[in-house]
């Protein structure tokens, strides 16, 4: 990763004994910083992915 974004991966295990996975990622851009988190990734095949589009007026 580069001088304005990084990236950890968190691993812990619930009190019932399942086990739970995240990945975070932290951006900066013009001094702000911008944390985004993805759970199980990656996506399972056939998973259509969210639109990224910008939504229309009403």
């Amino acid at each position: 990763m580069g001088p304005d974004t990084g990236s950890a991966h968190l691993s812990a295990t619930d009190k019932a004994g399942k086990p739970m996975n995240d990945t975070f990622t932290v951006t900066r851009d013009k001094g702000a910083r911008y944390l985004v988190v993805f759970t199980g990734q990656p996506t399972s095949p056939g998973k259509t992915p969210a639109s990224t589009a910008t939504p229309a007026d009403s």
